[in-house]
């Protein structure tokens, strides 16, 4: 199946990231019922590495 993917026209920053991960892809993966089913991956982008974004991922166990 398919998920909810955003369409981004500026540049990213961590919260916009934290706020993508948090309102679409958790949302998507939850749909879909994967469970513990599915692999998630970034690359070292700022965004990505942000402090926002690294605590969004532990505190949500990704």
């Amino acid at each position: 199946g398919t998920g909810r993917l955003p369409c981004i026209e500026e540049r990213m920053d961590g919260a916009m990231y934290c706020n993508i991960l948090a309102n679409s892809l958790l949302p998507s993966a939850r749909k879909l019922k994967k469970g513990h089913g599915w692999v998630f991956q970034q690359d070292n982008g700022p965004e990505h590495m942000a402090k926002a974004t690294q605590e969004l991922l532990k505190k949500k166990h990704i």
